[in-house]
């Protein structure tokens, strides 16, 4: 049996169920369409989400499956997705680069001791954190700010 949960002029969604004799569910898959989102769904969105509510439900029984529930087309959409997602987060990092001034370690070292009231914990407190990134050059320029 298949019901339609959901269906508007853009989208359907539907749920089929696989019962047995006695009326007992045994088995139920869901699909989720969206009109126009493939050439078949250009013109057959309800049919195609049908068919594939009733392919998901026979593969929870482990009916003409191979390896798994997702179709080609599941899986090669999600990954495009998940690439998508991927490259407009690099994008916005990168805009955000772009956009930022870089963060000068010395710069930051030396506002953080001027503010400081004991120069020498806070010049330790810099070793502690920056140390390895700092030259020799550095970090006597910073001791210049501690008295």
């Amino acid at each position: 049996m298949s019901e339609l949960t959901a269906l508007d002029s853009e989208q359907c969604v539907c749920k089929a169920t696989i019962a047995d004799s006695s009326g007992r569910v045994i088995a139920t898959g869901h699909a989720h369409e969206v009109q126009g989102a493939s050439n078949i769904n250009k013109t057959s969105y309800v049919e195609n989400c049908e068919t594939s509510a009733i392919g998901r439900a026979l593969a929870m029984l482990g009916i003409g499956i191979d390896t798994s529930i997702a179709s080609a087309n599941e899986v090669s959409d999600a990954i495009a997705k998940q690439e998508s997602a991927s490259s407009e987060k690099i994008k916005q990092v990168q805009e955000k680069l772009d956009t930022e001034p870089p963060v000068n370690i010395m710069d930051k070292a030396v506002a953080y001791i001027k503010s400081q009231t004991d120069k020498k914990k806070a010049f330790a407190s810099i070793m502690d954190k920056y140390e390895s990134s700092l030259t020799e050059k550095q970090i006597a320029g910073l001791k210049k700010f501690v008295r």
